[in-house]
C-alpha cells in the first residue's frame, strides 16, 4: 500500500512513464538519414572527432528514450547515430569558442522563465497548447528532494539534460555565426528587388512521350557522355553493391479461402439470430465494426448498401467477398440524417490520466444539476468548461455539418442524442456534457447504420510452410545469378528485381522497405566470401504489417559490386537508362522545332 499511495502522490511521474512505455519522446534534431552503425556487441561502435563513442552508452540511450516505441530499429539508431555525431560537433566547436552553459543558466533552461525548446516541447499540455508549469514543479521538487519512485525517470531526465545542453550550445554557436555575418545595403536592395519583380511569359511545353523509344538508337558513347557530364551525381565515396532478389509472394489458396468463409458463415448464423440490442456486445468480442454513425448509400460498402438498404432492420447479407477480406453486414437502424446541427458543451479536460475518474464524477454530477434546473446552463459553463473558445458563447455551437467535430461528439448530436436531453461523450479532449439545441433536415437524405463482421483472406500457416518448402528448392535448382532471373523469367508468378546500389550499413532496399530481413540481405551481400553472382542460401522472410503473416519470401543475389570514387557505365547502365533516353529525346525535339513562334511551335 505504501507504493501504491507514493505513485498516487506522484502522478505526473506515472504519467511520464506511461509515455516512456510507448515511446513517447523522440530525440529532437534527429531526422536526417545517414550511414548508421548496428552492431551491438563490440565496446565502440566508431569515433567521431577521434573520440570512440562506447557502444553501452549509445544502447543505454536508445533504450531510454525509444523504450516501447515501434519505429524502425535502423531508423532510430542512423537518427541515434546522427544525434552523437552533432553533439560532439557542438561540444568540440564550443570548447575551442570558449562557449558554456552556466548553472544558473541550466537551471534557467529547465525550469526557469527562459524554457529551453527541448522542456517546453516536451512539457506542453495538448490541450492548451501551454507548457505544464506545474509538472514541471513537481520535477524539480521530486529532483531536489530526492524523491523519485522510479530509477528510470533518472535515466530520462538525464538524456533530457543533455539535449538540454547540447541545444543551448548549438544555439550559441549559430547567434556567434550569424552576427559575424555582414551584408551590405547594396545586397539587401537587389536581393528584395529580385524577390519582389514579376513577370509574364508564355511558353510551350513539349513532352518526351512525343517520341517513343523505338525512334531511338542509343549507344554506349551516349551513356559514356551522359556520365560524364554528370559524374558528380553518381561518384561514391565508399563501395556500393547491388542486390538482385526474386519475390515470392504469398497468396491464400483455394481451400484456405473456403476455411475462412466458411469460419465465417458461421458467425455469420449467429449474429443472424443476435437482438438488435445485443450487436454491440457481440461485435466488439469480434473485433468488428458497429459505428454510432448513419451513413448515406453512396458512402457505405457497396454490395452491403445494395443488399441492405432497402430491407429491414435485422436483416444479415454475407458472407461476400471484398477482394481482400470475406464480410458480413447486419442493418441495424434507418433514419434521416440531418444536415447540420446546433449544440452546447460543458468540456471537463482529461489532460491527466491520474483524474479521469474524477472528471467524469465531475461531468455526471453537472448533468443532475442540469436535470434539478437549479442552475443555468450558461452559469455552469462559465465555472466549469475546459474549452475556452465555447465559454463566452455558453459552450454553443452553431450549426454545424456532419463530420466537422471530433467522431464521439458528431454521433451524437446527429444519431444518438435527443433533443433537449443531456448526455455525457468521451472525446480525446475529455468529458462533454452535450445538449443537442436543434437539426436541420433539408435534403432529408436517409442513412443506414450497419454492423460489420470481416476476416482477410490470408494463407494458412501450412501455405506459408509449403510456400517456404518451394523456396528452399527453388533455391538448390537455381544457385547462380543467371539461373535465378532466367527461372523468374520463365515463372509468371514470379518477380526479379535489381536494387538501387546499396552501402554497407544501408537497411532499406527499394520496395523491400527497412527491416530486420532488408537488412540481412544487405549484410550477405557485403560478406567477404559473397562473389558476383553468388545466391544466398537463406530465404529472406517479410511480414505483412497489418495481419502479421509471411506475405513474401525473397531469395537474393549479389548482383554488382561498385567501387568507390567513379562508376563506370557497365556497373550504372540501368541505373541512368531513362535519364540517357530522356537526354536523347530532348535532342530529337530540339531539332524538330524550327523558328521562334510559340503559336507556330505549339500547333507543331
Amino acid at each position: 500500500m505504501a507504493l501504491i499511495g507514493k505513485i498516487r502522490n506522484n502522478s505526473w511521474l506515472l504519467i511520464i512513464m506511461i509515455g516512456l512505455g510507448l515511446g513517447g519522446f523522440l530525440l529532437m534534431d534527429m531526422t536526417s538519414q545517414g550511414n548508421g552503425l548496428f552492431g551491438g556487441d563490440q565496446n565502440s561502435l566508431g569515433t567521431i572527432q577521434g573520440k570512440p563513442i562506447d557502444a553501452k552508452e549509445f544502447f543505454q540511450t536508445e533504450d531510454v528514450l525509444y523504450a516501447g516505441a515501434s519505429t524502425d530499429i535502423y531508423s532510430r539508431r542512423t537518427s541515434l547515430w546522427n544525434y552523437f555525431l552533432e553533439n560532439e560537433i557542438v561540444k568540440d566547436e564550443s570548447s575551442n569558442l570558449g562557449l558554456a552553459i552556466t548553472q544558473e543558466e541550466f537551471d534557467d533552461l529547465q525550469f526557469g522563465n527562459n524554457l529551453s525548446p527541448i522542456i517546453s516541447g516536451s512539457f506542453t499540455n495538448p490541450q492548451t497548447g501551454q507548457v505544464d508549469r506545474n509538472q514541471l514543479s513537481q520535477i524539480k521538487q521530486a529532483i531536489e528532494t530526492n524523491n523519485i519512485p522510479n530509477p528510470q525517470f533518472i535515466s530520462y531526465w538525464r538524456e533530457i539534460q543533455k539535449q538540454v545542453k547540447k541545444d543551448a550550445l548549438q544555439t550559441k554557436l549559430t547567434n556567434l555565426v550569424s552576427k559575424g555575418m555582414y551584408s551590405p545595403s547594396w545586397m539587401v536592395e537587389q536581393y528584395s528587388n529580385d524577390q519582389n519583380a514579376k513577370a509574364d511569359f508564355a511558353y510551350v511545353r513539349v513532352g518526351y512521350d512525343q517520341i517513343d523509344n523505338s525512334e531511338l538508337n542509343l549507344t554506349d558513347a551516349d551513356y559514356s557522355s551522359y556520365l560524364n557530364a554528370n559524374m558528380g551525381k553518381y561518384s561514391k565515396d565508399e563501395e556500393t553493391r547491388q542486390v538482385g532478389y526474386v519475390t515470392f509472394n504469398i497468396k491464400a489458396s483455394a481451400q484456405d479461402s473456403a476455411d475462412i468463409r466458411a469460419k465465417l458463415s458461421s458467425e455469420a448464423n449467429i449474429l443472424r439470430n443476435t437482438p438488435l440490442d445485443s450487436v454491440q456486445y457481440f461485435i466488439s468480442t469480434r473485433a468488428g465494426i458497429l459505428s454510432d454513425a448513419y451513413s448515406p448509400k453512396s458512402e457505405l460498402d457497396k454490395m452491403a448498401a445494395d443488399a441492405l438498404f432497402d430491407a429491414d432492420a435485422g436483416t444479415v447479407y454475407g458472407p461476400y467477398n471484398t477482394g481482400s477480406h470475406y464480410q458480413v453486414a447486419k442493418l441495424i437502424d434507418k433514419k434521416m440524417i440531418p444536415d447540420s446541427v446546433e449544440s452546447r458543451h460543458i468540456l471537463i479536460n482529461i489532460a491527466d490520466p491520474a483524474v479521469k475518474f474524477a472528471a467524469k464524477a465531475k461531468a455526471d454530477s453537472i448533468v443532475a444539476v442540469l436535470n434539478a434546473g437549479t442552475t443555468s446552463f450558461d452559469s455552469l459553463v462559465v465555472r466549469h468548461s475546459d474549452d475556452q473558445g465555447s465559454v463566452t458563447k455558453g459552450g454553443k455551437y452553431d450549426y454545424v455539418a456532419q463530420n466537422t467535430m471530433v467522431a464521439p461528439y458528431n454521433n451524437y448530436i446527429f444519431f444518438s442524442g435527443n433533443k433537449g436531453e443531456y448526455g455525457v461523450v468521451e472525446t480525446q479532449f475529455g468529458f462533454h456534457i452535450i445538449e443537442v439545441l436543434n437539426r436541420k433536415y433539408i435534403t432529408k437524405e436517409l442513412g443506414a447504420r450497419i454492423a460489420y463482421l470481416k476476416s482477410p483472406i490470408i494463407p494458412s500457416a501450412q501455405t506459408q510452410k509449403e510456400k517456404y518448402k518451394e523456396v528452399g528448392q527453388f533455391i538448390n535448382t537455381n544457385n547462380t545469378l543467371d539461373a535465378l532471373r532466367a527461372a523468374a523469367e520463365a515463372d509468371v508468378n514470379l518477380e526479379y528485381n535489381s536494387s538501387l546500389p546499396v552501402a554497407k550499413n544501408d537497411f532499406l532496399i527499394g520496395t523491400l522497405g527497412s527491416g530486420q530481413s532488408t537488412r540481412d540481405l544487405i549484410k550477405f551481400v557485403f560478406k567477404g566470401s559473397s562473389e558476383i553472382g553468388a545466391v544466398s542460401t537463406d530465404i529472406y522472410t517479410f511480414r505483412d504489417p497489418v495481419e502479421n503473416y509471411d506475405n513474401k519470401y525473397i531469395v537474393g543475389a549479389l548482383e554488382k559490386i561498385i567501387p568507390a570514387g567513379n562508376p563506370s557505365v557497365a556497373n550504372i547502365k540501368s541505373q541512368i537508362e531513362n535519364d540517357v533516353i530522356n537526354a536523347a529525346k530532348a535532342k530529337i525535339l530540339k531539332s524538330k522545332i524550327t523558328g521562334t513562334d510559340l503559336g507556330a511551335i505549339a500547333s507543331q
